[in-house]
């Protein structure tokens, strides 16, 4: 990925973060002593929890800040967007949305006939990964995603028993005590 679009890719996988929560991220709200990222423009109160800067995502950041500041101070003011074009702008949804598809495609993860990789994928695979640490409890992983309740997690994130799926097969096999043989 680019020098531009990468960032924002590693904010969205390794902060957890939705693109427009790392659209709208400001150098105020990266605090590299305290590691950790003030989230705003959030969905909801639970969202709006502050998350874990990792190690890497530092790394990024700084690397991003770096190149930021070499074409001007006013680009890494406290105030000033962390992702942002030559106008000061936020490069929009849109075009870190086709950056990572396109870079799902270069690397091979779009096989024909699947569904593009998705700037949200990037949330949904940092969640796959964490679940399986050992000393990761849904709790956590509940407040890593910054969502509401567990059950959001369990069902659409966690890939752990009580997803839609295994649902639907509990239902299904509670349905087949109903009887009616044709």
């Amino acid at each position: 990925m680019s020098d531009e679009s990468r960032p924002v890719a590693a904010a969205c996988f390794w902060a957890a973060l939705r693109v427009s929560e790392a659209l709208r991220l400001r150098w105020a709200d990266i605090d590299f002593d305290q590691a950790i990222i003030a989230v705003p423009g959030s969905k909801t109160v639970a969202s709006k929890a502050p998350v874990p800067l990792h190690p890497a995502l530092a790394d990024e950041l700084r690397a991003h800040r770096k190149r930021q500041g070499a074409l001007g101070f006013d680009r890494i003011a406290s105030d000033a967007l962390v992702f942002q074009t030559a106008t000061g702008r936020s490069p929009g949804r849109r075009n870190v949305l086709r950056a990572v598809t396109n870079a799902g495609k270069r690397a091979g993860l779009q096989p024909e006939g699947t569904e593009p990789i998705g700037v949200h994928d990037l949330r949904h695979s940092l969640a796959g990964v964490a679940r399986e640490l050992p000393d990761m409890t849904d709790a956590d992983l509940t407040r890593l995603l910054r969502h509401a309740n567990e059950y959001v997690t369990k069902t659409i994130y966690g890939g752990r028993p009580g997803t839609q799926e295994a649902q639907a097969q509990s239902i299904g096999g509670k349905l087949a005590g109903i009887g009616g043989t044709s």
